[in-house]
């Protein structure tokens, strides 16, 4: 009954906090449950005017709350949006459709040309590997033209019908008066046939002596030309990796750092506001049960009969503020159904909010993003002159000579690195180390 006095009904609807309003409507519950217990029974005494004032605070005091709660759980929705504005803006600054296209642009460039220089490196290693063999290919030449005493009968011999002279002027120009020159340069004419060019025959195949000679090179071959090649291509590649792995690392590491600082928003801002929602909704719906009691108990408020003294009409004998309410009969029915009274789905969810706001499970930004056309790799792309770099491609193309297989090697230099397929040190194949525009790189990653 003391709310009927102006600072109290002040103080009521005094509604500063949503924690000031659940506390108030605490109090206003057992009021409500007073008033159910004195005019609730099917012939309960009718309520006089200060009681009718008192309930009238209540009810405004809830239409109050209404508009509070309305207004904070927009304020809510706000900050919900605003998380995924924040996570949003992540994206579209450091991980849009077209930076997107421009890392994968990057990388394949790289690793087209980290193909071209490790085909040229395979390529490169037979030339050399002939090269540098002890005599190569001419060492089987020279063993064979120089006898080769692993055969008996010897076929490397140079047939002894040559050293007896069967090959001479008089022997080739002999005619078929003279048969036996004729004849005996034949025979050695077949027996030169298959000391030139080999036997094919199954039981005495060997090579000849000029298979074996075209297969010497006893000058050069391409071996050289080919690592020089070799050389500028690790130079465009190690400048393609360097573009790919500054574009990848700093577009991912911002937008890491971004959505990571969002996301810890994220999470104590949808904290806080899952809890305030649950708790706004709750008040709602007492609230509502509070107004259905009331209404049944005393009527609904009757706005053309007011208990403001400054507007007119106000008649303080004719004064109720309430139409008529139910009968003595219907009250008790209507009492049980307001009682078990509770939120409808859709209302529900007009008070439910989303955080962050368009997410349709509702949870917090997930820890590992979904970036739809990459994927930032776990750990950085290494950059060329690195330790990490160098570690990478040592299995393909190694930057030292080392334990070169032949104990006698009568090459280069850089015809042993073809061999080994041995790179040049980072620094000297040019473009080796990442050096950028340090402007570039910071517009690309603040694009504020």
């Amino acid at each position: 009954m003391q709310l009927k006095s102006s600072s109290l009904k002040k103080q009521a609807l005094a509604l500063d906090t949503e924690e000031s309003v659940s506390s108030k409507l605490a109090g206003f519950q057992k009021f409500t449950d007073e008033m159910v217990a004195k005019y609730g029974a099917s012939a309960s005494e009718a309520p006089s005017k200060s009681v009718l004032g008192a309930v009238a605070t209540v009810l405004q005091f809830i239409d109050d709350m209404n508009g509070h709660l309305l207004k904070f759980h927009q304020d809510d929705v706000g900050t919900a949006n605003g998380c995924s504005v924040s996570v949003q803006h992540c994206f579209d600054s450091f991980m849009s459709a077209t930076i997107i296209e421009e890392i994968k642009a990057y990388k394949a460039t790289s690793e087209a040309k980290e193909v071209t220089h490790q085909t040229c490196r395979q390529g490169a290693q037979a030339d050399c590997q002939s090269l540098c063999e002890v005599n190569g290919a001419c060492d089987k030449y020279d063993n064979y033209r120089k006898n080769d005493v692993n055969r008996d009968p010897n076929p490397a011999s140079l047939p002894q019908c040559v050293s007896d002279g069967h090959l001479a002027d008089e022997y080739i120009r002999a005619d078929e008066a003279d048969g036996s020159k004729l004849e005996q340069m034949e025979e050695c004419l077949e027996k030169m046939k298959v000391w030139l060019d080999g036997s094919g025959q199954d039981n005495d195949i060997h090579e000849g002596l000029y298979t074996r000679y075209e297969e010497c090179d006893r000058v050069s071959n391409g071996c050289e030309a080919d690592v020089a090649a070799c050389d500028s291509q690790q130079g465009e590649f190690q400048q393609a990796r360097c573009l790919y792995a500054m574009e990848s690392n700093l577009r991912c590491d911002a937008f890491q750092t971004c959505y990571g600082d969002a996301r810890d928003a994220c999470v104590v801002d949808c904290d806080q506001i899952i809890i305030r929602a649950a708790a706004r909704a709750a008040d709602i719906e007492t609230g509502q049960r509070l107004v259905c009691l009331l209404h049944t108990l005393f009527g609904e408020r009757d706005p053309d009969n007011t208990t403001d003294y400054n507007k007119a009409p106000y008649n303080e004998e004719t004064w109720t503020g309430f139409f008529p309410r139910p009968s003595d009969e219907q009250r008790p029915g209507l009492l049980a159904a307001c009682s078990a009274k509770e939120f409808t789905e859709a209302e529900a969810a007009n008070w439910a909010i989303q955080c962050p706001a368009g997410d349709a499970g509702g949870s917090y930004p997930v820890a590992t993003p979904t970036i739809v056309g990459y994927v930032c790799p776990v750990s950085h792309v290494t950059e060329p002159c690195t330790d990490d770099f160098q570690n990478d491609m040592s299995s393909m193309w190694p930057n030292v000579v080392s334990g070169f297989p032949y104990s006698t090697p009568i090459c280069s230099q850089i015809a042993q690195r073809g061999v080994q397929k041995t790179s040049l040190p980072c620094g000297d194949a040019g473009n080796g180390a990442c050096i950028v525009d340090p402007d570039h790189w910071s517009q690309q990653v603040d694009p504020e």
